[in-house]
């Protein structure tokens, strides 16, 4: 008997391990079941318990549960002999996240599981909204949706005109899953928008994922004023309109008149000839000459297009000048140095073109290359790093040359050449004050200079200062140290890029000899002091006395006062300091005395 129970406690293991299926020819009828189809699991719908559900198996007899805690790689059966298609797991922790499988059983066979769905309960401040959309294809609003909250009982709706910007509630208590902002500040303007749930007991949730949603214009209304040329040109119909309100573009109708009435519109069908055109100007060149023809206009918005505007009756004519279009493809070159180069299509049929530039886009247009013959010219402008903009028109031939329409702009810039070489460099020797003084001559084209510093004439220099406007430069302790030798370079800068280094210029300082150096006698000790010295980091005291031949050092310090009491009576004794540092050792003082006498 005990045999017996480890094989079924075996075999059991095995199949839970392996989640069923496989060929049999035990049990039953022999008839594997249907994995079962469409399981789901509450995600926090509940704050004690998970409800799992699928679709019934019309060939199981029962079903059998899996579960896995926190990941998909520990399932374990949980539940078998399921009768329904449903079951409540109580079995949980509140916000722990839980995976479920489901498999069929006939008999002692089971199917092979579903793939695995995620549950849990929630505990708590409730979840953050999720699949948030907002519409981009409405007029004059934004509806936002989202997947309902468990445990909420109602939204709060964040917008802000930037991802990453400032978003300020506009809609609070929501109690459906979408809203709709007609309140949005501009059309044709991204919004983004983040959505909170809140509970009553237990407050505000996390905050959704953002979502971006946009309003569409108003379609327009019809364009007013349309006319187009009639029998002005040989080569062409120039059909023009004013502008209407919230239109970004508009579309060109046109119809062939039958009777060539200009003051009777029969014309039978308009097609249309061109769209997307953002001026208000629109030159036909697909004509017949001396054809009649009308000509409808739409404005176009965001929100689609509008109703056609009333025709315009037009048409060229046998003999009448020809206007050449306007070139196409303008192209203006962008830092070249000192120029900017204007290039661009040849025109079939012109004879020449006119070239003219603004300093603003929407600014006067003033000629500066008339009735040239090349499709292309080479501007010096007026300043450099300064953007222009450009348009060219182009001439027709004959005895009456017809200028054309201005083409459409482009800008262009020229740069500076990098600045010369700086010359003239100069640098002060043996000053005392901490200061090598550096001074060169201006370099043409140059805004700034970089200076560079090195410990010797052939070894590394290093930048020390750079936007130098003056043409003087002071470098000074504590940058250096006092006594110590340098090599200096200079380069000039502007937009451009740096010129090379010029030659290099030897300078350097002196340790200055102590000020105000000063004796007193009392008390069986002379006082010393001075004045401190700019680099010194400490100051040697000498002293010599009667009948020596020479000076003998008595003390250091880095104060600027020492006291001798290392005396003698009845003689003179002469006293001198000297700067010092680890580079350098400046000049001794003037030497001063002291007769020494006590009772």
């Amino acid at each position: 008997m005990k045999r017996l129970y480890i094989i079924q406690l075996i075999a059991l293991i095995l199949v839970i391990s392996c989640g069923g299926g496989g060929e049999s020819s035990d049990g039953g009828d022999g008839s594997w079941p249907s994995t079962p189809q469409w399981i789901k699991a509450t995600e926090g719908l509940f704050k004690d318990r998970v409800e799992i559900s699928w679709e019934d198996s019309s060939d199981a007899t029962g079903f059998v549960l899996y579960k896995s805690i926190d990941d998909r790689s520990n399932f374990r059966v949980v539940a078998t002999a399921i009768e329904s298609n449903s079951f409540v797991d109580e079995k949980v922790t509140p916000n722990r996240i839980y995976y479920y499988k489901v498999a069929a059983a006939h008999g002692d066979l089971w199917s092979d599981p579903t793939d695995d769905v995620r549950g849990f309960a929630h505990e708590g401040k409730p979840l953050a909204p999720s699949d948030v959309v907002a519409s981009n294809s409405r007029i004059g609003e934004i509806v936002i949706q989202w997947k309902e909250v468990p445990q909420c009982d109602y939204y709060k709706i964040f917008r802000s005109d930037k991802k990453n910007g400032i978003y300020s509630e506009i809609a609070t208590n929501v109690t459906s899953t979408n809203y709709i902002d007609s309140s949005v500040p501009l059309r044709d303007k991204n919004y983004f928008y983040y959505i909170q749930a809140v509970s009553n007991s237990d407050g505000e949730g996390e905050l959704s994922d953002v979502a971006m949603g946009i309003a569409l214009e108003d379609i327009p209304l019809p364009p007013q004023s349309i006319s187009a040329t009639n029998g002005v040109y040989g080569n062409k119909v120039d059909i023009t309109w004013s502008a209407s309100d919230k239109a970004s573009m508009y579309a060109i109708y046109r119809a062939i008149d039958e009777d060539g009435d200009l003051q009777s519109d029969d014309a039978s069908q308009y097609v249309l000839i061109a769209s997307n055109v953002t001026a208000l100007l629109y030159e036909d060149t697909n004509v017949t000459v001396d054809q009649l023809y009308r000509y409808k206009v739409a404005a176009i918005s965001s929100g689609g297009e509008g109703e056609k505007s009333s025709s315009a009756p037009g048409k060229s004519k046998s003999g009448a000048p020809i206007q050449t279009p306007a070139p196409q493809n303008l192209r203006a070159t962008d830092g070249d140095y000192d120029i900017i180069t204007i290039t661009w299509d040849a025109v079939t049929s012109a004879t020449a073109y006119s070239l003219y530039r603004s300093d603003s886009l929407n600014g006067q247009y003033t000629l500066i290359a008339n009735r040239i013959t090349e499709s292309s010219f080479v501007d010096t402008p007026p300043s450099l790093v300064t953007k222009y903009y450009y348009k060219v028109t182009s001439w027709s031939d004959g005895s009456t040359p017809v200028e054309s329409y201005y083409s459409l702009y482009d800008d262009g810039y020229a740069m500076p050449r990098i600045p010369d070489i700086p010359e003239g460099i100069t640098s002060s020797i043996n000053r005392t004050d901490g200061k090598i003084v550096l001074s060169w001559s201006a370099s043409s084209r140059a805004d700034s200079y970089n200076l560079y510093r090195s410990d010797s004439q052939n070894g590394t220099y290093n930048l020390v200062a750079s936007g130098v406007s003056d043409l003087t430069y002071s470098d000074e302790f504590p940058s250096i140290i006092v006594g110590k030798n340098y090599y200096y370079k200079i380069s000039a800068v502007n937009v451009s890029g740096e010129s090379s280094m010029s030659s290099y210029i030897f300078g350097n300082t002196r340790l200055a000899i102590p000020g105000n150096f000063n004796l007193s006698y009392s008390n069986k000790q002379v006082s010393l002091c001075w004045s401190p010295v700019i680099g010194a980091t400490s100051y040697r005291i000498q002293r010599k006395k009667f009948l020596e031949t020479s000076y003998k050092d008595i003390g250091t310090t880095d104060q600027c006062n020492f006291i001798d009491t290392g005396l003698s009576w009845g003689q003179h004794h002469y006293y001198r300091v000297q700067a010092v540092n680890n580079s350098a050792s400046g000049d001794f003082t003037e030497s001063q005395s002291v007769y020494v006498i006590w009772f």
